[in-house]
């Protein structure tokens, strides 16, 4: 399963010699399966409402960690899985886990992107919280661009700036008061005795506070990792345009659902300020949000497209609530099952799965939900419930219901649906 290992540039080392210390992330209590094979990209597709996007046949997980590869195997067991990481360690602890779950279908390789030569080979990369540890982001994201497929996806997730403000003045302070040290242990040890040296107020104050009783690799991730780069909705934009690439669309993550910040919109009762919004294109629109919910905006987390001739040609999010208004509802017939950590350190399987049609929506979906019966589409049931075609009425329940993170409810898409791509 692991295959061997490529040279690294002198940069991605130190990042390598940094993961080496603190493998991140820790050891999860449970992996989930699916019983469905077919559940996750269903998920993607819905989320992008492109039905007749290609198959998930080749999947490169970059920069994986101890975990995200094996994440990845679980949830597409049809396809190819290769992870690659800069961490020897990372990618022992990943190989360890995947025997004991039994995943037949996932390579490692120990690599830095920048080494990448990959050229059209993936209908998926998938790239979150890497590039930005990079000296070279755009070239990172240069690099898998290419190793995308014409028709292929990426999803990348980098830092938004307006989540990064006390940590990265904690880490510039770091750097300066800590230029003499090397090792990271040494450095991890200085940084929080740093935190609790000084009588931090303010914001800084309320961040060291809460990170006081994180664990090392958790610190260390956060406080002294060797780069950072982070952004606004605009500036990564201008970076996937640079790459050959254009942001598609929001992919809603855990931390953003735990916080309930995954709303790339705004309620805004002034008719002409809110008339102004809701004309915007979705890159500008985004960008006001971003701007505005500040600190309190999602995760720069997006599924992104290859645009080699620049023409920028995309789905838009008034596109996907038109879509979702004309699509069937119904409950999927999946089963989640967990392997779950045992006291000897492996994994077992646990008898117990989870119907996802079981699983119960947020309160103010649950009418839409009742209702779908796999005949009627949104449409009629929004007119049978009285409710309103406004944008975020639509957006809301469509996030809601058929992402990811909340997946109540397959969508099946009417046939027009990829014709959105040229316009409607």
């Amino acid at each position: 399963m692991l295959s061997g290992s490529t040279p690294i540039s002198s940069q991605e080392h130190t990042i390598g010699s940094f993961y080496e210390a603190f493998p991140y992330p820790w050891r999860p209590m449970y992996f989930e399966t699916i019983s469905d094979p077919q559940f996750y990209p269903t998920l993607i597709r819905q989320e992008m409402a492109r039905p007749q996007l290609s198959e998930f046949r080749d999947i490169w997980v970059a920069g994986c960690g101890t975990n995200q590869a094996l994440i990845t195997a679980l949830q597409f067991p049809n396809a190819h899985i290769l992870g690659t990481d800069v961490s020897a360690r990372s990618l022992e602890i990943c190989e360890n886990n995947a025997k004991s779950v039994g995943v037949s279908n996932l390579k490692l390789e120990q690599q830095g992107i920048m080494q990448s030569n990959r050229d059209s080979q993936f209908d998926m990369v998938i790239c979150t919280g890497v590039i930005h540890h990079n000296r070279e982001p755009r070239q990172c994201l240069s690099r898998l661009s290419a190793a995308l497929r014409d028709d292929g996806v990426l999803e990348l997730m980098v830092y938004n700036k307006f989540h990064r403000r006390e940590v990265s003045a904690f880490q510039g302070a770091v750097r300066i008061l800590l230029a003499g040290i090397d090792s990271h242990r040494e450095r991890l040890s200085r940084s929080r005795s740093l935190a609790r040296s000084i009588e931090a107020i303010g914001t800084m104050g309320e961040y060291l506070h809460g990170m006081q009783r994180m664990p090392d690799e958790v610190w260390a991730d956060n406080c002294i990792n060797p780069y950072e780069t982070s952004y606004d909705l605009d500036s990564l934009w201008s970076m996937a345009e640079e790459s050959g690439l254009t942001i598609e669309v929001p992919r809603i993550n855990v931390f953003d659902k735990a916080k309930n910040r995954f709303l790339w919109t705004l309620d805004i009762s002034d008719p002409y300020l809110s008339d102004a919004f809701f004309s915007l294109d979705d890159r500008p629109r985004w960008q006001v949000v971003n701007l505005l919910r500040l600190d309190t905006s999602p995760m720069l987390w997006f599924i992104l497209r290859p645009d080699r001739d620049g023409t920028g040609t995309r789905v838009s999010e008034a596109d996907r609530n038109r879509i979702f208004l004309d699509s069937v509802l119904e409950k999927p017939s999946a089963v989640r099952h967990r392997y779950v950590l045992d006291d000897d350190g492996t994994y077992k399987l646990s008898s117990h799965g989870t119907l996802i049609r079981e699983m119960i929506p947020k309160a103010e979906m649950r009418a839409i939900w009742d209702r779908a019966d796999g005949k009627r589409t949104v449409r009629e049931i929004f007119a049978e419930l009285d409710l309103s075609h406004d944008f975020n009425v639509v957006y809301k329940a469509r996030l809601m219901l058929t992402s990811a993170e909340f997946p109540h409810l397959v969508a099946h898409m009417p046939p027009w649906a990829p014709q959105c791509a040229r316009g409607l």
